[in-house]
C-alpha cells in the first residue's frame, strides 16, 4: 500500500495560483480539485520550493528594497534615503512550525524593530510577488527585489 502525504493550499492571490498552475504543468503532480484549491503532494513540496526560489537567491549582507518603496516621492526619498531598504541576515526556521523564515535588517527607523534587532517574513511570503490587483500601480514584480 502507498500513502501520499499531501498538503493543501488555499489561496485568492492570483499571483499564488499562477505559481500553482505554473507548478502543476511542470511536475504534473497537482490535482485541481476546485478554484485556488490544489492538492500537492508533500513529497515534491522541497522540489517545488527550489524550483520557485532558485533564480531568487539572496546572500547576506544583500540590500533590498520593498515594493513599497516605488510609492514614495522624491522628497520623501531626499530626508529619508534607506525608507523601505533592507540588508538580508540569512535565513532561519521556526522551532515550533518548522517554518522557514527570512531574516532582515531595516536600514531606517522602523517600529517593528522597536525593542530588537532584526525584522523576520516568512520566506514563502518574503520571495512572494506583488498582488497587483491590490496595488496595480506597483511595477516591481517581487515584494523584495535587489537594488
Amino acid at each position: 500500500m502507498i500513502h501520499v502525504h499531501v498538503a493543501v493550499v488555499r489561496s485568492t492571490n492570483t499571483a499564488v495560483a499562477r505559481i500553482s498552475k505554473d507548478i502543476f504543468e511542470i511536475w504534473g503532480q497537482m490535482l485541481n480539485i476546485c478554484p485556488y484549491y490544489y492538492i500537492i503532494k508533500e513529497d515534491y513540496k522541497q522540489e517545488f520550493k527550489e524550483k520557485l526560489f532558485m533564480e531568487r537567491k539572496f546572500n547576506q549582507g544583500d540590500i533590498v528594497k520593498h515594493f513599497k518603496r516605488e510609492k514614495m516621492t522624491e522628497e520623501q526619498l531626499k530626508e529619508e534615503p534607506n525608507l523601505y531598504l533592507y540588508e538580508i541576515i540569512g535565513t532561519a526556521r521556526h522551532t515550533e512550525n518548522k517554518e522557514e523564515l527570512m531574516i532582515y535588517k531595516p536600514l531606517y527607523s522602523t517600529e517593528c524593530t522597536n525593542g530588537v534587532d532584526f525584522a523576520a517574513r516568512p520566506l514563502e511570503m518574503f520571495m512572494s510577488e506583488v498582488d497587483h490587483e491590490k496595488y496595480p500601480e506597483i511595477s516591481q514584480k517581487y515584494r523584495f527585489e535587489l537594488c
